[in-house]
């Protein structure tokens, strides 16, 4: 017989096991008191809490977990309890059980349970175990948190994460958003159907996913059978409309029945399994693009506000990637349409250019022998033809850089040449306008140290005609213009520099842009030459920038990679 002053044995919810040795009782009125004040506050909370023995035997539940499941207490005893349990989640269920009776650590997994209308939510069942003075498990103690909003939340934020991934990926509206569909079965629903308004306003269907082919297929040919009516006053037509989101959180036989045009057709949709649906509305800037529609059926699932709000989400990213796409097609149309003009335009011009070279030609041959007006007219049409040539040489090279078709023929390029070459081409200019022209080019260049550089030896010598002519323009008579050479760490650094006036410091960021000119009065230039010699440095792999302070003049450089370098061997002795 028990002393009365001795702990006592409490069967049921708050056994007198390791975990709750503190907790006594005097006696068995007093223990049965004590159990049943426990059951009560287990009750009352918002968890589902319950002891089962180790092999998993139901010994008590509380309240919640009887009106959850929807079973009478004595049902839910009676049961193994992991008939609850997703079948996809009974063998995680069952190996994490066996893991805390094998570690004797508490037990914690996240499982899937039936709530009584056989809808799955997510849970977090834990349990601690309850020991005897030995240390052998008797029980266990847990509760199952209801975690469905969290995990919802959580992996919305994933999947949509992967949604924009793909959305970003590519400029192809219909392969991105056929993407996307496929991406929402099965994590978002069972069925996902995206439909487009084309440039005519007219709606097609882009693509429909399902799990099952066979189903794709035979939701393709409903479509082709039955399509919608514009006129609709449900489905996706409405929602074009209006551009207002429709949440059906349940479908019945009758609904489908009024929507369908015959029996064929509701046998059609019958097929289907429809259960419940969303369609949203694909719409950026004011002009709607489209509609995506989701749809479950064989998981049984039924959409609440929660999962309109996620497929908002994802159909804004999903607006916003096809108006992106949309409007960099445009530019791309426009751009190939200016190239396009310019081309045929320069073709013309040329041909126009090339009768007005042979007519001054001759013109000037006929006034050879007398000087006079003649002579000087037709001496200033070839300079303006000339001057119209190299505009539409310049327009057709940027034209090309923009479309990124500039074509180069890149060959190892001795640097001193280069530099040599440029020099000499470019010294009457300098000289007509009564500058000091100077070239300086380091040692290890001059004598061959250093090795070549792989360029297209012509566009080089462009880019310094372009450096220095705008030097020229800019510097006043008496100025110095240099060129320059020197070694960098895998590149060779050129320059041009110039004692002009420098260029101001809020015009130094836009001098590469095309058509911009530096404000200077009495100066005059399309504004071509600096952008279209980024682009060649730019093609080369190369950099350039330049280095100016008003009033003390300015400093371009570019840079070009060493092909290689030279081996030098010292003379035998």
């Amino acid at each position: 017989m028990t002393r009365a002053d001795e702990p006592q044995q409490v069967d049921g919810l708050l056994p007198s096991d390791a975990p709750y040795r503190h907790l006594s009782v005097s006696g068995p009125a007093d223990a049965e008191g004590f159990e049943q004040r426990h059951r009560t506050i287990a009750d009352a909370l918002p968890d589902m809490v319950w002891s089962s023995l180790p092999d998993g035997t139901l010994e008590y539940v509380n309240e919640r977990t009887v009106e959850y499941l929807g079973r009478t207490r004595e049902e839910v005893l009676a049961s193994t309890g992991d008939d609850a349990v997703h079948p996809d989640d009974r063998a995680d269920f069952a190996a994490a059980w066996q893991e805390c009776l094998r570690t004797g650590e508490s037990f914690r997994c996240e499982i899937r349970l039936r709530r009584r209308d056989g809808i799955y939510r997510w849970h977090l069942a834990r349990a601690l175990p309850g020991r005897s003075p030995e240390g052998q498990i008797l029980r266990f103690i847990g509760t199952s948190t209801d975690i469905e909003d969290q995990k919802r939340v959580e992996e919305g934020e994933r999947f949509l994460a992967k949604a924009s991934a793909v959305l970003s990926s590519s400029l192809e509206t219909a392969t991105t958003l056929a993407s996307v569909a496929k991406l929402a079965v099965p994590f978002l629903a069972d069925w996902c159907v995206v439909d487009i308004v084309g440039d005519d306003r007219q709606t097609r269907r882009l693509a429909v996913a399902h799990r099952d082919p066979t189903k794709v297929e035979m939701a393709w040919e409903m479509y082709r059978r039955y399509p919608d009516d514009p006129r609709s006053t449900e489905g996706v037509p409405i929602v074009l409309r209006t551009g207002e989101p429709l949440l059906v959180t349940s479908v019945s036989d009758d609904s489908l029945a009024g929507t369908a045009r015959d029996e064929e057709h509701l046998q059609f949709l019958r097929d289907l399994g429809l259960k419940s649906y969303i369609i949203v509305p694909l719409k950026a800037r004011g002009r709607m693009l489209g509609a995506m529609m989701f749809v479950t059926s064989d998981s049984g699932r039924l959409y609440d506000s929660a999962h309109l709000a996620l497929t908002q989400d994802l159909a804004h990213r999903a607006s916003l990637a096809v108006d992106n796409a949309r409007l960099y097609q445009e530019a791309e149309n426009a751009i190939q349409t200016r190239d396009n003009f310019v081309a045929v335009v320069s073709h013309e011009l040329r041909n126009l250019l090339g009768v007005i070279v042979l007519k001054t030609t001759l013109l000037k041959r006929t006034t050879a022998i007398e000087p006079g007006p003649a002579r000087d007219h037709a001496d200033a049409i070839q300079r303006s033809v000339e001057r119209m040539n190299r505009l539409i040489h310049d327009l057709l090279d940027l034209a090309s850089i923009e479309a990124g078709q500039f074509q180069l023929d890149r060959e190892p390029q001795d640097v001193a040449a280069v530099i040599g070459d440029a020099f000499e081409q470019l010294q009457p200019l300098a000289v007509q306008k009564h500058l000091l022209f100077e070239k300086k080019v380091a040692p290890e260049i001059a004598s061959g140290e250093v090795g070549s550089v792989f360029a297209d030896r012509e566009r080089i010598v462009q880019v310094f005609s372009n450096l220095v002519g705008n030097a020229v323009k800019f510097t006043p008579a008496g100025g110095r213009i240099t060129l320059e050479a020197a070694p960098g760490k895998g590149e060779i650094r050129f320059t041009v520099s110039d004692t002009g006036p420098g260029i101001p410091p809020e015009q130094t960021a836009h001098i590469f842009d095309r058509f911009w000119r530096v404000k200077q009065p009495h100066r005059q230039g399309t504004g071509l030459g600096l952008s279209i010699a980024k682009g060649i440095i730019d093609a080369h792999e190369g950099r350039l920038w330049v280095e100016t302070r008003v009033g003390e003049g300015s400093r371009f450089h570019f840079t070009l990679p060493l092909h290689e370098v030279a081996s030098v061997s010292a003379p035998p002795e």
